[in-house]
């Protein structure tokens, strides 16, 4: 493993574990914009969620957050669960924006990740994100989901 690589996944762990510091208060898909991406015909083909932080203005970080298995499916909602409540709410803390996507297929699918890149490059151009800051976590399957973004994508997160 490289030095750089470490530093970046012991980096994303300490943010999970000060995010997990405290109890938040329940997160709901009403605090989420449905972002999802969808094809020329309309159908969905990445269901996902974005929390936007109210300043319209300031450059703000985006965290990827890539659920676990329990959360799998197309319903666009599993991933917004109590296991993204204290990331929520840290996100929220500092003002940063949290995507949260969702895939019935997990995430070491080289189509998911592409289009988790490609939301990501999506929100950039829409919203203040400062891509300079952009992190990545997950929790069980988005564990070996983050690891696979940091792989394929090494130079884009912070």
């Amino acid at each position: 493993m490289s030095g750089n690589l470490y530093v970046r996944v012991a980096w994303a762990t300490l943010f999970v574990l000060l995010a997990d510091a405290g109890t938040a208060r329940p997160a709901i898909v009403s605090d989420f914009l449905d972002y999802s991406l969808q094809d020329n015909a309309g159908d969905v083909l990445l269901p996902g969620r974005l929390y936007a932080p109210t300043d319209p203005l300031t450059p703000r970080p985006l965290i990827l957050f890539l659920h676990g298995a329990g959360e799998s499916g197309r319903n666009n909602t599993s991933q917004v669960n109590s296991n993204i409540n204290n990331l929520l709410a840290e996100a929220k803390r500092q003002d940063a924006f949290l995507y949260a996507p969702q895939t019935a297929v997990g995430w070491n699918n080289n189509d998911i990740t592409g289009w988790v890149n490609d939301m990501i490059d999506q929100a950039i151009g829409q919203f203040p994100i400062d891509p300079a800051r952009l992190y990545v976590t997950g929790l069980s399957m988005g564990g070996g989901g983050t690891w696979n973004m940091l792989d394929r994508y090494p130079d884009r997160f912070a």
